[in-house]
């Protein structure tokens, strides 16, 4: 029996994201379109296009890259944790 990696199942890869908003779900109050964001999706946020729950969403900081952006979340919350 052979045992595949999750995202052959239909699970994506990469949990952090940065890049700009394209299109916001009904109710979404605090980003509109344009916004540049970073933070946590579910699952496949290695794609050019990802969806996220609004709470797990920042502005990113104008001085900061979206590579650095998208590397923060997870890292951040784990090194937290770590102290």
């Amino acid at each position: 029996k052979t045992t595949l990696p999750l995202w052959l199942w239909g699970q994506g890869v990469g949990l952090d994201f940065s890049g700009k908003i394209v299109k916001t779900g009904d109710g979404v109050k605090d980003f509109k379109v344009g916004d540049r964001v970073y933070g946590v999706g579910s699952s496949g946020t290695l794609a050019d296009y990802c969806v996220a729950e609004a709470s797990k969403v920042a502005i990113k900081p104008s001085k900061t890259t979206h590579v650095e952006a998208a590397s923060l979340p997870t890292v951040g919350i784990t090194s937290l944790q770590a102290l």
